[in-house]
């Protein structure tokens, strides 16, 4: 994929397996400082957003169905949760899981919004815009 072909995997600078246990570690690392400083739920939270994102919308949906951009919305909703959590240690309230509704809804809208550019490659046939199609 062009857009991506200059990123440190694809020019082999590091291997996809140094790339996920770097990863992985951060996500311990943030998981465990957040459940220090703040609550389970805020760590939980944090920990969904990730398995979701890298589990799920990467691994599952990112290649293959272009509901990803819908589903993968999920993952994003998280931030808010946690942030709630991290704040109050109450996720019962509305107000976190309003915000976290406003994300999953905005997050499709935000991204399918088309560009010019975007429109008149979508129009001609030469782009898949928000599709599965994969070389």
């Amino acid at each position: 994929m062009g857009r991506t072909s200059h990123r440190p995997i694809p020019r082999v600078e590091i291997s996809p397996f140094n790339a996920l246990g770097f990863g992985l570690l951060l996500v311990a690392a943030r998981v465990g400082i957040s459940l220090w400083l703040f609550s389970l739920w805020a760590s939980l939270f944090i920990f969904l957003g990730a398995a979701i994102y890298v589990g799920f919308y990467t691994k599952k949906l990112k290649r293959r169905t272009t509901l990803k951009i819908v589903l993968g919305g999920s993952a994003g909703s998280c931030a808010p949760l946690a942030g709630w959590a991290a704040a109050t240690r109450n996720v019962g309230a509305a107000a976190p899981w309003l915000r976290a509704l406003l994300v999953f809804v905005w997050t499709p809208s935000h991204f399918l919004e088309p560009r010019a550019s975007t429109l008149e490659r979508l129009f001609e046939g030469r782009y898949s815009y928000a599709s599965c199609r994969c070389r």
